[in-house]
């Protein structure tokens, strides 16, 4: 399931503009049968998203990925951003 489609009920790209991202890449996908975008974010150049139809991963400046998995909702989407933001602050990388 491709999480960035409205009915998938799940975080869209127009929201993670929202939130303060903004795009970095635009990757064109095709398997054969089916093509999609897929689209890099970064976020004050602290946190790199990528990824995006399985699985989404979050990195620091650096590379290091800090984050795998994916939102179910805009809540906890924003709790996790909200949570690596603090954990940049309390120990920059």
């Amino acid at each position: 399931m491709n999480i960035r489609k409205d009915e998938a009920g799940c975080v869209t790209g127009d929201y993670i503009l929202k939130t303060g991202f903004k795009v970095d890449k635009i990757h064109e996908c095709n398997n054969g049968w089916d093509s999609w975008t897929l689209t890099d974010y970064s976020k004050d150049d602290l946190l790199f998203l990528t990824g995006g139809y399985w699985t989404y991963y979050i990195k620091n400046k650096n590379g290091k990925q800090l984050w795998e998995g994916w939102w179910n909702s805009n809540d906890e989407f924003d709790e996790t951003i909200k949570q690596l933001e603090n954990d940049i602050q309390l120990y920059p990388r």
